[in-house]
């Protein structure tokens, strides 16, 4: 009975371990994401400052 155990949470832990890798890959993405967001905004808005002291509207 006890090999049977250790065998069922062996295949458990087999089955449950590529869950914890896609979570963790989707949480990287997700942060590399929203800071590539920031980044643009702050692009924009600083070539916005730019264009202003230049006078130059789009």
């Amino acid at each position: 009975m006890q090999t049977q155990l250790a065998d069922i949470s062996h295949v458990i832990q087999l089955a449950i371990a590529p869950v914890f890798l896609l979570t963790a890959v989707a949480t990287m993405i997700n942060a590399m994401n929203t800071r590539l967001g920031r980044i643009v905004d702050r692009r924009r808005v600083v070539q916005d400052r730019i264009d202003a002291s230049n006078g130059i509207v789009f």
